[in-house]
């Protein structure tokens, strides 16, 4: 059976940051091995900026960012098109308490029906509020 969900990036960069994993991060990448992630766009810029952030705190260096994105190169992870409706997207953030950047995540998790894999609490509020099946329980 093929697992499908809506990954954001604080899942995602917690693979990338010892002290960040635990094992409900490790069993959503382990997930991705036989599965597949949906991600919006954004998620890219996210990914990247939370490296650069750890890289200028001196939390990971340069050789283990290539390490970690080499790694995270193995799974299917799919770009979700077409991009969202600007105005949807405002009116859910504005109801959901979010921002649009985590807004989208959980559109998207809603349009696809699939679960969403998060860490942020704001996020699994909101996603829990609109009946989207979460995977960890943070």
């Amino acid at each position: 059976m093929t697992t499908s969900m809506v990954l954001d990036a604080s899942t995602t960069l917690s693979w990338a940051f010892n002290n960040e994993s635990d094992q409900q991060s490790d069993d959503i990448q382990n997930r991705l091995v036989s599965g597949h992630a949906w991600v919006p766009s954004l998620w890219f810029y996210e990914v990247a900026n939370g490296l650069l952030a750890g890289l200028r705190r001196d939390r990971i260096s340069v050789a283990d960012i290539a390490a970690f994105t080499t790694d995270l190169a193995i799974f299917d992870i799919r770009l979700a098109t077409p991009a969202p409706d600007v105005l949807e997207l405002v009116a859910q953030a504005d109801v959901s308490r979010l921002s649009s950047y985590d807004t989208a995540y959980l559109q998207l998790a809603l349009s696809m029906n699939i679960p969403l894999a998060t860490r942020d609490s704001s996020l699994a509020s909101a996603a829990r509020s609109a009946g989207v099946t979460l995977l960890g329980t943070w």
